[in-house]
């Protein structure tokens, strides 16, 4: 029945005028929906109005026209390359239908039908188009969008049919109103036959879409090797090709974008092409700094043997060893030191170094090693913060007393006044707090304090607080502690003046046992024992070891047993 109809059809003038019945087009809309990819049952629909050449909604003087089309005014060629039957081609053809007629809409020609249908298998679409083309239809038409026959191939992953328009001329550097050409969609699609195929053709590698990405850059996102190597191998390849987005942003070069996807084989592929090695990002951002950042090993060690920079930083100062450091990356670490002969003690413009940055955030590992390699553990920022503020901030026994044993100031300020101790003490770390008494540190220095572990460090009291207010507030178990080390209690004048924190309020027995100590008289070997520390000074345990004491009195001097000795 199809096949009669439309010869009826096309064979018939069925068109009066140049009017359009709109509800008839709007009818034949739904019989050609994406869920409905039966042209029979559209050619059923349209039978009785080609019999009678008139459309169903005949006006009252009988004058409506119309023509075969919907709104888009698609017409059945198109429908069948969209839908099938791709048997009924011929037959179009035959009686006159137009293979170059696009729509007025979108300009979308039977061959543009063809590559973007879904409803057609891929053998037979290559079949249909193979005719079409044969019958001479323009291989490079382009709808509204600017989209050719091969990019709609392509955007539909038919590799078959992208291979047979290649071979037929379709040009290949093409570009659609989203500056995509074939090697563009291709690449981003990951069909690598298409893409071998479109480089050794000689496809521009270099065209950039409106989102300034190259298809180098889309291959080595998607970590495929085949399709990298193509392009690559490709004559025209620009390996360091820069450009800037329509949002302002500066394109990532290939090299950059491998290193931060921790692709070691592109890596080594675009370093051997000759990439620039120490090439940066909008963000100042080099190859060795992402690689540090990730740790990828491997691509740091390319790096370097390619003599990347170890000590390019960013305009901060902040260079690959702050990076790895401060992540904890300790090979990458080695790596930089060793082979790259990135200074240790390098400091930022705001005076941080790689050790107090890896302190911040307890890499133990990464803190070892960089002691090893000479790292100076009382550098101080411009906050005058120390690798050990961080530490005891932490409350990280182990590593408070590794820096104490690699010769930290234990008693060491910052511009706020903050002291190890305060951190401790705020930090809620009892046996941190025990370390830093045995070290004869000051006790009654106050501070505002710092929230270091926001994201923007912020004032923790609105006046300086001494470690024994802050004992109050976080921890009343090291009031005791404080207290039995010496704290002068007629300096606590916010305890003297009734000022108590709440939580010290609502512990009736420590604020009781508080104030007893604040009232009387300390005990004469407690008063002994602070004035001999005192004198003695900072880390008084080697001190007290040269007197020619009794040990019990050397331990009693140097809180061995605090605080259970007094």
């Amino acid at each position: 029945m199809g096949k009669s109809i439309l010869v009826l059809y096309t064979s018939s003038n069925l068109v009066s005028d140049d009017k359009d019945c709109d509800t008839c087009a709007n009818n034949l809309e739904h019989p050609i929906s994406p869920s409905e990819h039966d042209v029979d049952k559209l050619l059923a629909e349209l039978a009785p109005m080609i019999d009678s050449g008139r459309c169903r909604c005949l006006t009252s003087d009988g004058g409506a026209a119309w023509r075969l089309t919907t709104r888009q005014r698609v017409n059945i060629l198109h429908l069948v390359c969209t839908y099938g039957p791709v048997g009924l081609i011929d037959d179009l053809l035959e009686a006159g239908c137009d293979p170059n007629e696009p729509t007025p809409a979108t300009g979308t020609t039977p061959l543009h039908y063809l590559c973007r249908s879904e409803s057609i298998p891929s053998d037979e679409a290559v079949a249909a188009v193979d005719k079409l083309l044969g019958r001479g239809v323009d291989v490079n038409s382009v709808d509204r969008r600017r989209n050719g026959a091969l990019h709609l191939a392509i955007n539909n992953r038919n590799s078959q049919l992208a291979m047979l328009l290649i071979d037929r001329g379709s040009c290949l550097d093409v570009v659609n109103d989203r500056g995509e050409t074939p090697l563009l969609i291709s690449t981003g699609q990951s069909m690598e036959q298409v893409v071998m195929e479109l480089c050794q053709m000689g496809a521009d590698p270099n065209t950039k879409d409106d989102n300034m990405m190259l298809a180098l850059n889309v291959a080595i996102y998607k970590y495929n090797k085949k399709m990298v190597v193509a392009l690559l191998d490709n004559p025209r390849v620009d390996v360091d090709q820069l450009g800037v987005c329509k949002n302002g942003h500066v394109m990532t070069p290939p090299l950059l974008l491998a290193a931060s996807c921790g692709y070691d084989e592109a890596v080594e592929l675009l370093l051997d092409k000759g990439a620039a090695v120490d090439c940066v990002d909008e963000y100042d951002n080099s190859p060795l700094i992402l690689a540090a950042c990730v740790d990828d090993l491997d691509t740091v060690r390319l790096l370097l043997a390619h003599n990347a920079d170890a000590n390019l930083a960013h305009p901060d100062g902040y260079g690959p060893l702050h990076f790895a450091a401060w992540e904890g990356h300790s090979d990458i670490c080695r790596l930089l030191m060793e082979a790259g002969g990135a200074p240790v003690n390098g400091t930022t413009n705001d005076g941080s170094t790689p050790l107090a940055l890896a302190c911040h955030d307890d890499y133990t590992d990464t803190v070892e090693l960089l002691l090893d390699h000479g790292a100076d553990v009382n550098i101080r920022n411009d906050d005058g913060q120390a690798a050990i503020h961080y530490c005891a901030y932490n409350g990280n026994l182990n590593l408070v007393t590794l820096l104490l044993g690699r010769g930290a100031d234990p008693d060491v300020e910052n511009r706020l006044g903050v002291t190890p101790l305060w951190n401790a003490v705020y930090a809620a770390a009892p046996a941190v707090v025990r370390l830093l008494i045995q070290c004869n540190v000051r006790l009654d220095v106050p501070s505002k304090g710092v929230e270091q572990a926001a994201e923007r460090p912020f004032l923790i009291f609105d006046q300086p607080r001494t470690p024994l207010y802050v004992a109050c507030t976080k921890n009343p178990s090291l009031v005791r502690v404080l207290v039995l080390a010496g704290v002068r209690l007629e300096r606590e004048t916010w305890l003297l003046a009734g000022n108590i924190p709440e939580e010290l309020a609502v512990d009736c027995e420590l604020y009781d046992w508080l104030m007893r100590q604040a009232t009387r008289p300390p005990s004469l070997l407690r008063i002994t024992r602070e004035v001999l520390r005192r004198l003695i000074g900072i880390n008084p345990h080697d001190k007290v070891q040269g007197l020619q004491l009794p040990r019990e009195m050397k331990d009693f001097l140097v809180l061995k047993s605090f605080p259970g000795d007094l």
